[in-house]
């Protein structure tokens, strides 16, 4: 499905799911001409010069958004394998992307992602896999030095972490982190929050978007309960709003 909207108020484009498309059919499309000024991507499966070639037909793109939940997606990969795949799919947009949304990915293209290249990003939705570019990662597998290295973008204010997908298409299978319970989070958390504020990072709200479900989950999982008492007390202690909330499908927007 391809939609398009564009007026004075909205200048959207949404293609999801497996638009046929090769590189003839958009050979056309002159780059930085299209109004579009935000830009939904999910299940997008062509040719490799498909989706960039449609990312760079945009004059200026300032909201992004991309997921895929199918494992045969084809996702191109960056021609430099030092490049993350973001930054270079969004190159000629890097200046004015504001909010990027990135979904599930079944393979991160490129180094792992960082959007600290991004200058005026403002707000970033990221799912804890897709972040961590390995299904099986736990919480504790990660320094918070890298992860803030890698997220703390120069003007980032609002950064939401979405712990388990929404799947439109099939029951979930887990309502755990990927296994964590949460119960690495509030130190994780904690100590990612530290170093932000050391940074005199603009970063002022965190959001950790959970599944309210308890099927799937085994050993008394009380995620997210488990967490929220010293997360609340360190978000309250380094002057951070910090909000959990059930998933939905609109999590993304």
């Amino acid at each position: 499905m391809m939609r398009s909207r564009s007026n004075r108020c909205n200048r959207a484009l949404q293609i999801y799911g497996f638009v046929s498309l090769s590189r003839s059919d958009v050979a056309f499309l002159k780059e930085g001409t299209a109004p579009f000024t935000t830009v939904d991507i999910g299940d997008f499966n062509n040719d490799e010069l498909v989706l960039p070639t449609i990312v760079n037909w945009c004059k200026t793109i300032e909201h992004f958004a991309y997921m895929d939940y199918f494992k045969d997606c084809y996702v191109p990969s960056p021609p430099d394998d030092d490049q993350t795949f973001f930054h270079w799919l969004l190159a000629r947009h890097r200046s004015t992307v504001r909010s990027l949304a990135i979904g599930y990915f079944h393979r991160m293209p490129g180094r792992p992602l960082d959007v600290t290249g991004l200058p005026a990003l403002e707000t970033l939705t990221i799912l804890w896999t897709t972040f961590t570019a390995n299904p099986h990662c736990r919480i504790d597998d990660l320094d918070a030095t890298d992860a803030a290295n890698a997220l703390l973008a120069p003007k980032l204010r609002n950064l939401t972490l979405v712990m388990e997908t929404f799947n439109r298409f099939s029951d979930r299978f887990s309502a755990c982190p990927r296994g964590t319970h949460g119960t690495e989070l509030d130190q994780w958390l904690g100590q990612f929050m530290e170093i932000a504020r050391q940074r005199h990072s603009p970063l002022q709200r965190i959001r950790i978007v959970y599944d309210g479900r308890r099927e799937g989950c085994v050993g008394g999982c009380n995620f997210p309960e488990n967490v929220m008492n010293p997360l609340f007390e360190a978000a309250k202690r380094l002057d951070f709003t910090l909000v959990f909330e059930e998933e939905t499908i609109d999590s993304w927007h």
